[in-house]
Protein backbone atom coordinates (compact mmCIF):
# COMPACT_ATOMS: atom_id res chain seq x y z
CA UNK A 1 0.00 0.00 0.00
CA UNK A 2 1.04 3.61 -0.53
CA UNK A 3 1.25 4.30 3.19
CA UNK A 4 3.74 1.44 3.66
CA UNK A 5 5.89 2.64 0.79
CA UNK A 6 6.16 6.35 1.38
CA UNK A 7 5.46 6.78 5.09
CA UNK A 8 6.59 4.95 8.22
CA UNK A 9 3.98 3.02 10.19
CA UNK A 10 4.68 5.12 13.25
CA UNK A 11 6.82 7.94 14.59
CA UNK A 12 8.02 7.14 18.09
CA UNK A 13 4.99 5.67 19.85
CA UNK A 14 2.51 7.50 17.61
CA UNK A 15 0.93 5.34 14.89
CA UNK A 16 0.33 7.29 11.70
CA UNK A 17 -2.10 4.70 10.35
CA UNK A 18 -4.75 2.61 12.08
CA UNK A 19 -3.59 -0.93 12.73
CA UNK A 20 -5.70 -3.86 13.93
CA UNK A 21 -3.54 -6.61 15.40
CA UNK A 22 -4.78 -10.09 16.28
CA UNK A 23 -2.57 -11.73 18.90
CA UNK A 24 -2.58 -15.53 19.32
CA UNK A 25 -1.60 -17.68 22.30
CA UNK A 26 -1.81 -21.37 21.34
CA UNK A 27 -1.68 -24.20 23.85
CA UNK A 28 -2.25 -27.93 23.46
CA UNK A 29 -5.97 -27.74 24.16
CA UNK A 30 -7.11 -24.20 23.41
CA UNK A 31 -6.38 -21.21 21.18
CA UNK A 32 -6.70 -17.74 22.72
CA UNK A 33 -6.81 -14.57 20.63
CA UNK A 34 -7.29 -10.84 21.20
CA UNK A 35 -7.76 -8.08 18.64
CA UNK A 36 -6.28 -4.68 19.44
CA UNK A 37 -6.86 -1.52 17.41
CA UNK A 38 -4.01 1.00 17.49
CA UNK A 39 -4.35 4.46 15.95
CA UNK A 40 -2.33 7.50 16.88
CA UNK A 41 -1.60 7.16 20.59
CA UNK A 42 -4.88 5.36 21.33
CA UNK A 43 -5.15 1.62 22.00
CA UNK A 44 -8.53 -0.14 21.95
CA UNK A 45 -9.01 -3.79 22.89
CA UNK A 46 -11.85 -4.80 20.58
CA UNK A 47 -12.32 -8.54 21.08
CA UNK A 48 -10.96 -11.46 23.04
CA UNK A 49 -11.85 -14.93 21.80
CA UNK A 50 -10.95 -18.51 22.53
CA UNK A 51 -11.52 -21.74 20.63
CA UNK A 52 -10.96 -25.22 21.96
CA UNK A 53 -8.84 -27.63 19.97
CA UNK A 54 -11.36 -30.44 19.72
CA UNK A 55 -9.92 -33.96 20.11
CA UNK A 56 -10.38 -36.13 17.06
CA UNK A 57 -8.83 -38.45 14.56
CA UNK A 58 -7.05 -35.63 12.72
CA UNK A 59 -3.55 -34.68 13.82
CA UNK A 60 -2.91 -31.76 16.16
CA UNK A 61 -1.84 -29.42 13.36
CA UNK A 62 -5.11 -29.80 11.47
CA UNK A 63 -7.22 -29.42 14.59
CA UNK A 64 -5.28 -26.34 15.78
CA UNK A 65 -5.50 -24.82 12.29
CA UNK A 66 -9.26 -25.35 12.39
CA UNK A 67 -9.48 -23.50 15.71
CA UNK A 68 -7.36 -20.62 14.31
CA UNK A 69 -9.53 -20.44 11.22
CA UNK A 70 -12.70 -20.33 13.35
CA UNK A 71 -11.32 -17.44 15.41
CA UNK A 72 -10.39 -15.48 12.29
CA UNK A 73 -13.94 -15.88 11.01
CA UNK A 74 -15.30 -14.29 14.19
CA UNK A 75 -12.65 -11.69 14.86
CA UNK A 76 -13.69 -9.32 12.05
CA UNK A 77 -11.39 -7.15 9.96
CA UNK A 78 -7.74 -7.07 10.94
CA UNK A 79 -4.44 -5.72 9.57
CA UNK A 80 -1.90 -8.22 10.80
CA UNK A 81 -1.38 -11.31 12.94
CA UNK A 82 1.06 -11.71 15.83
CA UNK A 83 1.66 -15.01 17.55
CA UNK A 84 3.70 -16.28 20.50
CA UNK A 85 5.83 -19.41 20.76
CA UNK A 86 5.60 -21.35 24.00
CA UNK A 87 8.59 -20.39 26.14
CA UNK A 88 9.20 -24.09 26.88
CA UNK A 89 10.40 -24.44 23.26
CA UNK A 90 12.83 -21.53 23.54
CA UNK A 91 16.38 -21.28 24.90
CA UNK A 92 17.04 -18.10 26.92
CA UNK A 93 20.45 -16.58 27.61
CA UNK A 94 21.24 -13.39 29.46
CA UNK A 95 24.18 -11.30 28.24
CA UNK A 96 25.80 -8.00 29.14
CA UNK A 97 27.19 -6.12 26.16
CA UNK A 98 29.16 -2.85 25.93
CA UNK A 99 26.63 -1.16 23.67
CA UNK A 100 23.55 1.01 24.06
CA UNK A 101 22.38 1.14 20.46
CA UNK A 102 20.18 -1.75 19.33
CA UNK A 103 21.76 -1.89 15.87
CA UNK A 104 25.22 -2.46 17.36
CA UNK A 105 23.89 -5.16 19.67
CA UNK A 106 22.20 -6.82 16.72
CA UNK A 107 25.49 -7.06 14.85
CA UNK A 108 27.29 -9.01 17.59
CA UNK A 109 24.51 -10.95 19.31
CA UNK A 110 24.86 -14.06 17.14
CA UNK A 111 28.58 -14.35 17.81
CA UNK A 112 28.12 -13.82 21.56
CA UNK A 113 25.34 -16.36 22.01
CA UNK A 114 26.60 -19.10 19.65
CA UNK A 115 28.90 -20.85 22.20
CA UNK A 116 26.01 -20.95 24.71
CA UNK A 117 23.50 -22.79 22.50
CA UNK A 118 22.97 -26.57 22.46
CA UNK A 119 22.41 -26.48 18.69
CA UNK A 120 24.06 -24.93 15.68
CA UNK A 121 23.50 -21.24 15.03
CA UNK A 122 22.37 -21.74 11.44
CA UNK A 123 19.64 -24.08 12.71
CA UNK A 124 18.06 -21.41 14.90
CA UNK A 125 16.12 -18.15 14.81
CA UNK A 126 17.54 -15.64 17.29
CA UNK A 127 16.42 -12.28 18.63
CA UNK A 128 16.80 -10.37 21.87
CA UNK A 129 15.09 -7.95 24.21
CA UNK A 130 16.96 -5.20 26.05
CA UNK A 131 15.95 -5.53 29.70
CA UNK A 132 18.29 -3.00 31.30
CA UNK A 133 20.77 -0.33 30.25
CA UNK A 134 23.55 1.48 32.09
CA UNK A 135 23.99 4.76 30.25
CA UNK A 136 26.98 5.88 32.30
CA UNK A 137 28.95 2.72 31.61
CA UNK A 138 27.56 2.36 28.07
CA UNK A 139 26.35 -1.20 28.60
CA UNK A 140 23.16 -3.17 28.09
CA UNK A 141 21.68 -6.31 29.62
CA UNK A 142 19.89 -8.33 26.99
CA UNK A 143 17.80 -11.47 27.21
CA UNK A 144 18.42 -13.56 24.10
CA UNK A 145 15.79 -15.99 22.82
CA UNK A 146 16.81 -18.79 20.45
CA UNK A 147 14.45 -21.31 18.89
CA UNK A 148 15.27 -24.05 16.44
CA UNK A 149 14.01 -23.45 12.93
CA UNK A 150 12.10 -26.73 12.96
CA UNK A 151 10.13 -25.57 16.02
CA UNK A 152 9.44 -22.21 14.44
CA UNK A 153 8.35 -23.88 11.19
CA UNK A 154 6.00 -26.22 13.04
CA UNK A 155 4.39 -23.24 14.75
CA UNK A 156 4.01 -21.30 11.51
CA UNK A 157 2.51 -24.34 9.81
CA UNK A 158 -0.50 -24.04 12.11
CA UNK A 159 -1.28 -20.68 10.51
CA UNK A 160 -0.30 -21.77 7.01
CA UNK A 161 -2.86 -24.57 7.27
CA UNK A 162 -5.44 -21.90 8.19
CA UNK A 163 -4.45 -19.84 5.14
CA UNK A 164 -2.67 -16.97 6.92
CA UNK A 165 0.86 -15.97 7.84
CA UNK A 166 1.86 -14.10 11.03
CA UNK A 167 3.93 -10.97 10.60
CA UNK A 168 5.45 -11.18 14.08
CA UNK A 169 6.47 -14.23 16.09
CA UNK A 170 7.29 -13.42 19.69
CA UNK A 171 7.70 -15.39 22.94
CA UNK A 172 4.74 -15.66 25.30
CA UNK A 173 6.49 -14.44 28.47
CA UNK A 174 8.34 -11.65 26.64
CA UNK A 175 4.95 -10.31 25.59
CA UNK A 176 3.56 -10.76 29.11
CA UNK A 177 6.49 -8.80 30.51
CA UNK A 178 5.83 -6.02 27.97
CA UNK A 179 2.20 -5.81 29.10
CA UNK A 180 3.29 -5.89 32.75
CA UNK A 181 5.57 -2.88 32.14
CA UNK A 182 2.69 -1.05 30.43
CA UNK A 183 0.57 -1.14 33.60
CA UNK A 184 1.65 1.81 35.80
CA UNK A 185 1.01 0.18 39.17
CA UNK A 186 3.04 -2.91 38.19
CA UNK A 187 5.85 -1.01 36.47
CA UNK A 188 6.54 0.77 39.79
CA UNK A 189 6.84 -2.41 41.88
CA UNK A 190 10.25 -2.87 43.49
CA UNK A 191 11.98 -6.07 44.47
CA UNK A 192 11.29 -9.52 43.06
CA UNK A 193 7.98 -10.23 41.34
CA UNK A 194 6.87 -13.52 39.81
CA UNK A 195 4.32 -13.69 36.99
CA UNK A 196 2.83 -17.18 37.05
CA UNK A 197 0.53 -18.36 34.29
CA UNK A 198 -1.19 -21.49 35.54
CA UNK A 199 -2.59 -23.12 32.42
CA UNK A 200 -4.27 -26.43 31.79
CA UNK A 201 -1.16 -28.35 30.76
CA UNK A 202 1.75 -26.14 31.83
CA UNK A 203 2.82 -23.40 34.21
CA UNK A 204 4.78 -20.49 32.77
CA UNK A 205 6.89 -18.37 35.11
CA UNK A 206 8.48 -14.97 34.40
CA UNK A 207 10.71 -13.75 37.23
CA UNK A 208 11.25 -9.99 37.51
CA UNK A 209 14.07 -8.58 39.60
CA UNK A 210 14.30 -4.85 40.28
CA UNK A 211 11.76 -4.11 37.49
CA UNK A 212 13.71 -6.10 34.89
CA UNK A 213 12.93 -9.54 33.47
CA UNK A 214 15.64 -11.93 34.63
CA UNK A 215 14.45 -15.55 34.40
CA UNK A 216 11.91 -17.56 32.44
CA UNK A 217 10.87 -21.14 33.04
CA UNK A 218 8.03 -23.41 31.94
CA UNK A 219 6.96 -26.39 34.03
CA UNK A 220 5.04 -29.12 32.23
CA UNK A 221 2.46 -29.30 34.97
CA UNK A 222 -0.77 -27.42 35.10
CA UNK A 223 -4.36 -27.63 36.21
CA UNK A 224 -4.78 -30.98 34.49
CA UNK A 225 -1.96 -32.37 36.68
CA UNK A 226 -3.75 -31.09 39.79
CA UNK A 227 -7.02 -32.65 38.55
CA UNK A 228 -5.28 -35.97 37.98
CA UNK A 229 -3.82 -36.00 41.49
CA UNK A 230 -7.22 -35.03 42.93
CA UNK A 231 -8.94 -37.81 40.97
CA UNK A 232 -6.61 -40.34 42.57
CA UNK A 233 -7.30 -38.93 46.02
CA UNK A 234 -11.10 -38.93 45.84
CA UNK A 235 -11.60 -41.78 43.39
CA UNK A 236 -13.19 -39.98 40.45
CA UNK A 237 -12.17 -39.49 36.83
CA UNK A 238 -9.78 -36.60 35.98
CA UNK A 239 -12.56 -34.82 34.08
CA UNK A 240 -14.86 -35.06 37.13
CA UNK A 241 -12.03 -33.82 39.35
CA UNK A 242 -11.51 -30.86 37.00
CA UNK A 243 -15.20 -30.00 37.24
CA UNK A 244 -14.98 -30.09 41.04
CA UNK A 245 -11.94 -27.78 40.98
CA UNK A 246 -13.58 -25.22 38.69
CA UNK A 247 -16.85 -25.36 40.65
CA UNK A 248 -15.71 -25.39 44.27
CA UNK A 249 -12.06 -24.36 44.07
CA UNK A 250 -10.18 -24.46 47.37
CA UNK A 251 -13.09 -23.03 49.33
CA UNK A 252 -14.93 -25.18 51.82
CA UNK A 253 -17.59 -27.55 50.61
CA UNK A 254 -19.88 -30.08 52.29
CA UNK A 255 -17.55 -32.88 51.21
CA UNK A 256 -14.76 -33.02 53.78
CA UNK A 257 -12.89 -35.64 51.80
CA UNK A 258 -12.76 -33.24 48.86
CA UNK A 259 -11.64 -30.36 51.11
CA UNK A 260 -8.72 -32.35 52.47
CA UNK A 261 -7.75 -33.73 49.07
CA UNK A 262 -7.84 -30.40 47.20
CA UNK A 263 -5.70 -28.71 49.84
CA UNK A 264 -3.19 -31.55 49.73
CA UNK A 265 -2.77 -31.62 45.94
CA UNK A 266 -2.59 -27.81 45.72
CA UNK A 267 -0.05 -27.76 48.54
CA UNK A 268 2.11 -30.35 46.76
CA UNK A 269 1.82 -28.52 43.46
CA UNK A 270 2.75 -25.10 44.87
CA UNK A 271 5.54 -26.55 46.98
CA UNK A 272 7.13 -27.70 43.71
CA UNK A 273 6.60 -24.26 42.20
CA UNK A 274 8.24 -22.70 45.26
CA UNK A 275 11.48 -24.57 44.59
CA UNK A 276 11.74 -22.83 41.22
CA UNK A 277 10.94 -19.45 42.75
CA UNK A 278 13.54 -19.94 45.50
CA UNK A 279 16.20 -20.85 42.95
CA UNK A 280 15.50 -17.59 41.15
CA UNK A 281 15.41 -15.66 44.39
CA UNK A 282 18.78 -17.02 45.48
CA UNK A 283 20.35 -15.74 42.25
CA UNK A 284 19.27 -12.18 43.02
CA UNK A 285 20.19 -9.82 45.84
CA UNK A 286 16.72 -9.93 47.37
CA UNK A 287 16.20 -11.78 50.66
CA UNK A 288 12.58 -12.55 49.83
CA UNK A 289 10.05 -12.22 47.05
CA UNK A 290 7.73 -9.24 47.14
CA UNK A 291 4.75 -10.37 45.07
CA UNK A 292 3.25 -13.14 43.00
CA UNK A 293 0.81 -12.27 40.21
CA UNK A 294 -1.34 -15.16 39.02
CA UNK A 295 -2.98 -15.48 35.62
CA UNK A 296 -4.29 -18.20 33.39
CA UNK A 297 -7.23 -20.51 33.98
CA UNK A 298 -5.70 -21.70 37.29
CA UNK A 299 -5.84 -18.18 38.73
CA UNK A 300 -9.64 -18.25 38.37
CA UNK A 301 -9.98 -21.16 40.80
CA UNK A 302 -11.78 -19.96 43.91
CA UNK A 303 -9.42 -19.21 46.78
CA UNK A 304 -6.27 -19.83 44.67
CA UNK A 305 -4.56 -16.49 45.42
CA UNK A 306 -5.16 -16.73 49.17
CA UNK A 307 -3.97 -20.33 49.25
CA UNK A 308 -0.74 -19.48 47.39
CA UNK A 309 -0.12 -16.58 49.74
CA UNK A 310 -0.53 -18.80 52.80
CA UNK A 311 1.60 -21.63 51.42
CA UNK A 312 4.46 -19.52 50.03
CA UNK A 313 4.17 -16.69 52.53
CA UNK A 314 4.34 -14.16 49.69
CA UNK A 315 1.78 -11.52 48.79
CA UNK A 316 -0.27 -13.03 45.97
CA UNK A 317 -3.05 -11.69 43.80
CA UNK A 318 -4.64 -12.20 40.44
CA UNK A 319 -3.07 -10.29 37.55
CA UNK A 320 -5.31 -7.26 37.04
CA UNK A 321 -5.85 -5.11 33.94
CA UNK A 322 -7.73 -2.41 35.84
CA UNK A 323 -4.87 0.10 35.85
CA UNK A 324 -4.23 -0.58 32.17
CA UNK A 325 -7.74 0.54 31.23
CA UNK A 326 -7.62 3.43 33.68
CA UNK A 327 -5.17 5.11 31.32
CA UNK A 328 -6.78 7.70 29.03
CA UNK A 329 -5.33 6.21 25.86
CA UNK A 330 -6.41 2.60 26.51
CA UNK A 331 -10.01 1.36 26.24
CA UNK A 332 -11.91 -1.89 25.99
CA UNK A 333 -14.58 -1.45 23.35
CA UNK A 334 -17.02 -4.05 24.65
CA UNK A 335 -16.60 -2.81 28.22
CA UNK A 336 -16.33 -6.37 29.52
CA UNK A 337 -13.85 -8.09 31.75
CA UNK A 338 -11.03 -9.97 30.04
CA UNK A 339 -10.55 -13.46 31.41
CA UNK A 340 -7.22 -14.38 32.92
CA UNK A 341 -6.79 -16.97 30.18
CA UNK A 342 -6.70 -14.24 27.53
CA UNK A 343 -4.08 -12.03 29.16
CA UNK A 344 -1.14 -13.51 27.24
CA UNK A 345 -2.95 -13.30 23.89
CA UNK A 346 -3.74 -9.67 24.76
CA UNK A 347 -0.06 -9.06 25.55
CA UNK A 348 0.92 -10.52 22.16
CA UNK A 349 -1.27 -7.98 20.35
CA UNK A 350 -0.61 -5.04 22.70
CA UNK A 351 1.97 -2.46 21.42
CA UNK A 352 4.39 -2.51 24.37
CA UNK A 353 7.41 -0.27 23.82
CA UNK A 354 9.94 -2.56 25.53
CA UNK A 355 9.56 -5.45 23.08
CA UNK A 356 8.17 -3.75 19.97
CA UNK A 357 11.31 -4.63 17.97
CA UNK A 358 11.37 -8.28 19.02
CA UNK A 359 10.51 -10.73 16.24
CA UNK A 360 11.68 -14.32 15.89
CA UNK A 361 10.67 -14.23 12.25
CA UNK A 362 13.46 -11.93 11.17
CA UNK A 363 13.80 -13.40 7.69
CA UNK A 364 10.25 -12.19 7.01
CA UNK A 365 11.15 -8.80 8.43
CA UNK A 366 14.20 -8.62 6.15
CA UNK A 367 12.17 -9.83 3.17
CA UNK A 368 9.47 -7.29 3.96
CA UNK A 369 12.10 -4.56 4.27
CA UNK A 370 13.66 -5.58 0.93
CA UNK A 371 10.21 -5.76 -0.62
CA UNK A 372 9.40 -2.28 0.64
CA UNK A 373 12.69 -0.96 -0.77
CA UNK A 374 11.92 -2.55 -4.15
CA UNK A 375 8.42 -1.13 -4.05
CA UNK A 376 9.81 2.29 -3.14
CA UNK A 377 12.21 2.18 -6.11
CA UNK A 378 9.46 1.03 -8.47
CA UNK A 379 7.07 3.62 -7.06
CA UNK A 380 9.71 6.33 -7.45
CA UNK A 381 10.27 5.34 -11.09
CA UNK A 382 6.53 5.26 -11.72
CA UNK A 383 6.08 8.63 -10.01
CA UNK A 384 8.90 10.14 -12.06
CA UNK A 385 7.35 8.72 -15.24
CA UNK A 386 3.94 10.11 -14.25
CA UNK A 387 5.46 13.52 -13.49
CA UNK A 388 7.27 13.52 -16.84
CA UNK A 389 4.07 12.55 -18.66
CA UNK A 390 2.12 15.28 -16.89
CA UNK A 391 4.89 17.77 -17.63
CA UNK A 392 4.80 16.70 -21.28
CA UNK A 393 1.01 17.05 -21.44
CA UNK A 394 1.16 20.39 -19.62
CA UNK A 395 3.91 21.64 -21.94
CA UNK A 396 1.95 20.49 -25.01
CA UNK A 397 -1.19 22.27 -23.80
CA UNK A 398 0.73 25.43 -22.93
CA UNK A 399 2.59 25.45 -26.25
CA UNK A 400 -0.68 24.91 -28.10
CA UNK A 401 -2.23 27.80 -26.18
CA UNK A 402 0.77 29.98 -26.97
CA UNK A 403 0.59 29.04 -30.65
CA UNK A 404 -3.11 29.87 -30.76
CA UNK A 405 -2.47 33.12 -28.95
CA UNK A 406 0.42 33.91 -31.29
CA UNK A 407 -1.75 33.18 -34.35
CA UNK A 408 -4.54 35.36 -32.98
CA UNK A 409 -2.10 38.14 -32.11
CA UNK A 410 -0.47 37.88 -35.54
CA UNK A 411 -3.86 38.08 -37.24
CA UNK A 412 -4.77 41.13 -35.16
CA UNK A 413 -1.40 42.76 -35.92
CA UNK A 414 -1.89 42.14 -39.66
CA UNK A 415 -5.34 43.71 -39.48
CA UNK A 416 -4.06 46.78 -37.66
CA UNK A 417 -1.05 47.19 -39.97
CA UNK A 418 -3.24 47.03 -43.05
CA UNK A 419 -5.65 49.54 -41.56
CA UNK A 420 -2.96 52.05 -40.57
CA UNK A 421 -0.31 51.77 -43.29
CA UNK A 422 -1.48 52.89 -46.77
CA UNK A 423 -0.91 50.37 -49.50
CA UNK A 424 -0.67 47.30 -47.25
CA UNK A 425 -4.38 46.53 -47.58
CA UNK A 426 -3.68 45.68 -51.21
CA UNK A 427 -1.19 42.98 -50.15
CA UNK A 428 -2.63 39.48 -50.36
CA UNK A 429 -0.11 37.93 -47.98
CA UNK A 430 -1.05 37.26 -44.35
CA UNK A 431 2.51 36.80 -43.15
CA UNK A 432 3.22 39.36 -40.49
CA UNK A 433 6.95 39.38 -41.16
CA UNK A 434 6.41 40.35 -44.83
CA UNK A 435 3.93 43.06 -43.93
CA UNK A 436 6.18 44.42 -41.18
CA UNK A 437 9.09 44.55 -43.62
CA UNK A 438 7.00 46.46 -46.15
CA UNK A 439 5.62 48.72 -43.45
CA UNK A 440 9.18 49.47 -42.39
CA UNK A 441 10.03 50.37 -45.97
CA UNK A 442 7.04 52.70 -46.10
CA UNK A 443 8.03 54.31 -42.81
CA UNK A 444 11.64 54.65 -43.91
CA UNK A 445 10.47 56.35 -47.12
CA UNK A 446 8.32 58.72 -45.10
CA UNK A 447 11.21 59.40 -42.76
CA UNK A 448 13.44 60.28 -45.68
CA UNK A 449 10.85 62.63 -47.00
CA UNK A 450 10.42 64.23 -43.63
CA UNK A 451 14.18 64.48 -43.16
CA UNK A 452 14.35 66.61 -46.30
CA UNK A 453 12.00 69.03 -44.67
CA UNK A 454 13.93 69.25 -41.44
CA UNK A 455 15.37 72.63 -40.38
CA UNK A 456 18.92 71.28 -40.62
CA UNK A 457 18.82 71.01 -44.41
CA UNK A 458 16.01 73.36 -45.38
CA UNK A 459 12.51 72.52 -46.48
CA UNK A 460 11.04 71.58 -49.85
CA UNK A 461 9.80 75.11 -50.14
CA UNK A 462 13.39 76.41 -50.22
CA UNK A 463 14.17 74.19 -53.19
CA UNK A 464 10.90 74.93 -54.95
CA UNK A 465 11.38 78.64 -54.40
CA UNK A 466 14.88 78.42 -55.83
CA UNK A 467 13.55 76.47 -58.82
CA UNK A 468 10.85 79.07 -59.52
CA UNK A 469 13.39 81.89 -59.37
CA UNK A 470 15.61 80.11 -61.86
CA UNK A 471 12.87 79.46 -64.42
CA UNK A 472 11.47 82.22 -66.58
CA UNK A 473 8.32 80.61 -67.89
CA UNK A 474 7.47 83.29 -70.43
CA UNK A 475 10.85 83.53 -72.13
CA UNK A 476 11.40 79.81 -72.08
CA UNK A 477 7.89 78.67 -72.86
CA UNK A 478 8.33 76.37 -69.82
CA UNK A 479 5.65 73.89 -68.92
CA UNK A 480 5.94 71.77 -65.69
CA UNK A 481 4.63 68.23 -65.87
CA UNK A 482 5.88 66.80 -62.51
CA UNK A 483 8.25 67.61 -59.71
CA UNK A 484 9.40 64.95 -57.18
CA UNK A 485 12.23 64.53 -54.70
CA UNK A 486 13.72 61.06 -54.14
CA UNK A 487 16.92 60.38 -52.14
CA UNK A 488 18.17 64.01 -52.30
CA UNK A 489 17.47 64.17 -56.02
CA UNK A 490 14.89 66.53 -57.47
CA UNK A 491 13.34 65.13 -60.64
CA UNK A 492 11.88 67.75 -62.90
CA UNK A 493 9.68 66.67 -65.80
CA UNK A 494 8.44 69.26 -68.30
CA UNK A 495 8.99 70.90 -71.70
CA UNK A 496 10.32 74.19 -73.22
CA UNK A 497 9.77 76.02 -76.48
CA UNK A 498 12.99 75.00 -78.21
CA UNK A 499 16.57 73.85 -77.67
CA UNK A 500 17.79 77.39 -77.01
CA UNK A 501 15.31 77.71 -74.17
CA UNK A 502 16.48 74.34 -72.90
CA UNK A 503 20.13 75.46 -72.84
CA UNK A 504 19.14 78.64 -71.02
CA UNK A 505 17.23 76.59 -68.41
CA UNK A 506 20.18 74.28 -67.84
CA UNK A 507 22.59 77.21 -67.43
CA UNK A 508 20.28 78.81 -64.90
CA UNK A 509 20.05 75.57 -62.88
CA UNK A 510 23.84 75.20 -62.83
CA UNK A 511 24.23 78.70 -61.40
CA UNK A 512 22.12 77.82 -58.31
CA UNK A 513 23.89 77.20 -54.95
CA UNK A 514 21.19 74.65 -54.00
CA UNK A 515 21.36 72.54 -57.15
CA UNK A 516 24.09 70.37 -58.56
CA UNK A 517 22.99 69.86 -62.16
CA UNK A 518 25.48 68.23 -64.47
CA UNK A 519 23.58 66.30 -67.15
CA UNK A 520 22.45 67.86 -70.43
CA UNK A 521 19.35 67.26 -72.59
CA UNK A 522 20.33 66.64 -76.24
CA UNK A 523 17.41 65.26 -78.21
CA UNK A 524 14.07 66.59 -77.08
CA UNK A 525 12.58 69.74 -75.69
CA UNK A 526 10.46 67.45 -73.50
CA UNK A 527 12.88 66.54 -70.78
CA UNK A 528 13.43 64.83 -67.41
CA UNK A 529 16.13 66.52 -65.44
CA UNK A 530 17.65 64.93 -62.37
CA UNK A 531 18.99 67.64 -60.11
CA UNK A 532 21.11 66.77 -57.07
CA UNK A 533 20.15 68.82 -54.03
CA UNK A 534 22.75 70.61 -51.93
CA UNK A 535 22.22 71.44 -48.29
CA UNK A 536 22.12 75.19 -47.81
CA UNK A 537 24.84 76.73 -45.70
CA UNK A 538 22.19 78.82 -43.93
CA UNK A 539 18.43 78.96 -43.91
CA UNK A 540 16.61 81.21 -46.36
Amino acid sequence: MIKNIFLPEKIGSYYLFARRVVGFDITKTIVHACKVDVRGSLVSVEKCLEERIIPGENNYQERAAGAIEEILKNVGQYSTIHTAIDSSRVIFKKLTLPFIEREKIKKVIHFEVEPLLPFSLHEAAIDFMVVNQDIENNSSEVLVAAVQNVVLDDHLQLFAAAGVSPEVVTVDLFSLYGLYRSIPSYAQLDGDVALIDLGVNSTRIAYIHDKHLNFIRTLHKGLSSIAKMLSEEIGVSPSEAMKHIMRFGISKSDDQKYNDAIKKVFFDFWTEISFTLRSFNLRTDELAMNKILLLGVGSEVKGASDFVQNVLNVSSEQFSLKDLFNQKNVTFVKNKLISSSNIISLSVAYPAAINEDFNMRQELELATSSSVVRKQIIAAIVMIAIVLVFLGIHSFVQIRKLKNEYAASEKEAVRKLKSRVPGLDEQRTRRLSVLVSRAKEHVADKERQISLMSPARGSYLNYLLELIERIDKKSLGFYIDNISIVDDVLILRGSVRDFAALRKLEASLRESSLFNYTESQEKFTDFEAKINLIEPSEEF
